[in-house]
């Protein structure tokens, strides 16, 4: 709370999240302005079954109610979601309802990892071992998802402003760099005379387009 209190003008960007770790303490010092509306919380399964086997200390519902706090205290954050497929003993009905919990939370997207054995851990001699090629097909149905989720939050940002980290100017004069929400943007039409913008500067730009593989800014009218 003091360092989000202490660098006026500097963004902070809050790595991985515990879901039981968010609580009210938490939140307000996330609220601060000088913290980026970009989370990432390291969910891996929406099944409790599944949770309890991988010896996690929270629940589905759990997650739910972090994904809601955040978006309490933060304007349409990035939240970000890992995914564990093929975990042992995991069913279909555990997959099932890893998919009903991140429709219901709604993630911009999604780190997908499928499951692989790993000599000396517990969960490599765990009963129930998901086959690979079970495992394959849920991985990409995760993908899938993880894509359309993230193209669905994208949409929503065209037509809205964001403060954009300048990272590297381009040969055609357009700027790189992230929003606060961490999209990469490509910005062009910003100013070329002596208050021209410099790397690790921040600007206010709109968001006007996304096409599917880049997202262009520009400078707000009016």
């Amino acid at each position: 709370e003091n360092l989000a209190a202490s660098v006026p003008g500097v963004r902070l960007r809050v790595s991985s999240l515990e879901p039981e770790s968010i609580n009210e303490e938490l939140l307000a010092v996330l609220m601060h302005p000088t913290i980026c509306p970009h989370f990432h919380l390291p969910v891996q399964s929406g099944s409790d079954a599944v949770l309890r086997r991988m010896a996690r200390r929270y629940s589905a519902a759990a997650v739910g109610k972090a994904v809601r706090d955040l978006r309490n205290i933060k304007t349409d954050p990035f939240i970000a979601a890992d995914v564990i497929a093929g975990f042992p003993g995991e069913t279909e009905q555990d997959f099932r309802e890893t998919l009903e919990l991140i429709t219901r939370c709604g993630f911009s997207r999604l780190h997908v990892f499928p499951f692989s054995r790993r000599p000396g851990t517990r969960a490599n001699v765990m009963p129930g071992q998901v086959p690979s090629a079970v495992i394959k097909g849920r991985t990409r149905q995760l993908l899938e998802i993880s894509e359309k989720l993230y193209d669905s939050y994208v949409r929503r940002w065209v037509g809205k402003e964001a403060d954009l980290l300048l990272q590297e100017k381009q040969a055609d004069g357009a700027w790189t760099g992230v929003s606060g929400n961490y999209l990469s943007l490509t910005a062009a039409g910003l100013p070329e005379n002596e208050s021209a913008p410099q790397a690790g500067g921040i600007v206010r730009v709109l968001i006007e387009s996304w096409d599917g593989s880049t997202i262009k800014a520009g400078l707000p009218t009016g």
